[in-house]
């Protein structure tokens, strides 16, 4: 018996019973071409053998859309950096006026944030979308354009809840520290 994941990947043991709805165990007969995996489609199971080109641009997919993730996640680490080193330059009074650049880069680390974490959807939605669909129907092509919604729009993510949560607590520190040190004077 032989159960593979949509990456073409064999599943670890015990994801055949998390993903128990989805994932059909496949016999000796129906894996002998390849791997094959089974996708669900109401009550309508479908076996496909994921061919090896179909494998590899599955997998060049998923890296992509995972080093989108990795990047927001530098991202997001690069600007607490940066905002607490000048931060702590406004801290003294004749510095002030880092406190106003802190601002602008948290802004700036934000529309960052929120361009690799739309990139990260729009891939993993790409991933899904082949997934999906047949290898005669594929066009290999590393666009995004076909799974592109109104949904993931650059400002849906941008005031989603975790970017606006993150970057609107450091934005709201950096004013309420600017107008302490400018209460101070």
């Amino acid at each position: 018996m032989n159960c593979v994941g949509a990456g073409g990947d064999a599943l670890a043991p015990g994801a055949g019973e998390r993903c128990a709805a989805a994932w059909r165990p496949l016999g000796e007969a129906a894996t002998a071409g390849g791997p094959c995996y089974v996708l669900v489609r109401g009550d309508e199971a479908i076996v496909e053998a994921l061919s090896d080109k179909k494998r590899a641009y599955l997998r060049t997919i998923r890296t992509i859309a995972n080093r989108m993730r990795v990047g927001s996640a530098l991202i997001r680490l690069w600007s607490i950096t940066v905002v607490a080193a000048l931060v702590a330059l406004a801290t003294n009074p004749a510095q002030g006026r880092f406190a106003w650049l802190a601002l602008a880069m948290a802004l700036g680390f934000w529309m960052l944030d929120a361009y690799f974490s739309r990139q990260e959807r729009l891939f993993r939605k790409t991933y899904e979308r082949v997934m999906s669909l047949p290898e005669s129907e594929v066009d290999f092509d590393s666009g995004t354009a076909p799974v592109d919604s109104e949904e993931l729009s650059f400002s849906s993510i941008f005031l989603s809840g975790a970017l606006s949560a993150f970057y609107g607590i450091i934005v709201s520190l950096i004013i309420v520290i600017r107008l302490v040190i400018a209460r101070g004077r």
